[in-house]
């Protein structure tokens, strides 16, 4: 008897796009009426104007193409059969490895759509102005429509919670990003070029610095009603790590994925992906598995997971040309397009200065001595 969650996914899942007509072989029945109407509505949106039309480029951090975030909150069962927050959690996928700690135990790891929404979000910011320091809002629902969210909810699952509890697990959260040597493929047959790679181990902490606390009150625990100027400010390492090449995507289309970050996950995967396609090609499940749920066991339930969530993502990427086979994996097919082409997005950074890497105090010594070198102080007569 053939299992249930493997009968779910015998059905082919296609997506292709010309010049003349679009064919999505999704229906109303795969999603709540709501959800489908959302999903045909921003599709409908990407359509008819660019993202750099509709001012809606934003960025992904190249790490995160191979190593995301935590789709769940992280625990740790301890010998006594409680749970508590995990204070590390690591990612390696072939030649990328991440490992993501926290300065604060008691408030815990960064996860979920929100956190990759705001990660995005800083990551424009910084590309597109080239600055450091990021200005926010000063109440928490401006804070939740500068972030591109309408929905304005309470209560302990609400967007306002969750973007105050996202915030304060990204203040306090150390990266750690190794890049492999450079030359050797990834299991998708992509070859990085050279300068995505690097010799040594980058380690930083994503905010240096941030107005986000409430007056007189030593908690750590966000005080968004202070009328104060909020504000991020973020590490120089981070800010020079997602400006090497960061990943090009629409924001439109990633924030409406923002209640399934595994979709939020392989939306920016097939959108780096797509550019390198030349002919079509396969992903066969294992490879799907170990680079988006590597701590799951069934592949039957791994399947379910990555249909439904690439379907949503089919939706709002009419781009994409893909067949996915229940017995094979995902085929990426020639003519698909990055969501975002990269040669269009130089003219999306004339909102700000073009991006410069952060100069180390080392570096801007050295300049200093090798200026004064060049113009020695000329003595008085």
């Amino acid at each position: 008897m053939p299992d249930a969650h493997s009968k779910r996914t015998n059905t082919k899942v296609h997506n292709s796009m010309n010049s003349e007509s679009s064919e999505l072989i999704l229906t109303p029945s795969d999603y709540t009426l709501s959800k489908f109407d959302r999903l045909a509505q921003v599709r409908r949106e990407i359509m008819e104007k660019t993202a750099l039309e509709d001012d809606a480029v934003s960025f992904s951090p190249r790490a995160m193409v191979y190593c995301g975030l935590p789709y769940k909150k992280p625990m740790v069962q301890q010998a006594d059969g409680t749970k508590t927050p995990a204070m590390l959690y690591e990612r390696k996928f072939s030649r990328v490895y991440m490992r993501i700690g926290t300065l604060a135990p008691e408030v815990g790891l960064p996860y979920g759509g929100m956190a990759r929404l705001i990660l995005s979000y800083i990551t424009q910011a910084a590309v597109r102005r080239g600055v450091r320091t990021i200005c926010l809002a000063d109440n928490i629902g401006d804070m939740l429509r500068q972030f591109g969210i309408d929905k304005v909810t309470g209560g302990s699952r609400g967007t306002i919670t969750t973007l105050r509890n996202q915030l304060i697990r990204l203040r306090y959260s150390t990266f750690l990003v190794r890049w492999a040597e450079a030359g050797g493929a990834f299991p998708d047959g992509t070859i990085a070029p050279p300068d995505m790679y690097s010799e040594r181990d980058t380690i930083f902490p994503i905010i240096s610095d941030a107005s986000l606390w409430r007056k007189g009150n030593t908690s750590d625990i966000l005080g968004l009603e202070d009328e104060t100027k909020f504000f991020l400010e973020i590490s120089e390492d981070f800010f020079n790590e997602i400006c090497n090449r960061p990943i090009p995507i629409d924001m439109r289309a990633y924030r409406e994925l923002l209640s399934s970050p595994m979709a939020m996950d392989v939306y920016v995967y097939l959108s780096y992906l797509s550019s390198y396609v030349k002919k079509p090609f396969e992903l066969p499940w294992e490879v799907l598995r170990d680079q988006f749920r590597p701590g799951i066991a069934r592949m039957a339930r791994f399947k379910v997971d990555f249909t439904d969530a690439l379907k949503d993502v089919a939706m709002v990427y009419p781009k994409l040309k893909m067949e996915l086979d229940d017995k094979g994996g995902l085929i990426i097919k020639p003519g698909s397009a990055p969501s975002v082409p990269r040669p269009s997005v130089a003219p999306a950074l004339s909102a700000g200065p073009a991006p410069k890497p952060v100069k180390t105090k080392t570096e801007k010594a050295k300049k200093a001595k090798e200026v004064k070198a060049k113009n020695p102080p000329v003595a008085e007569k």
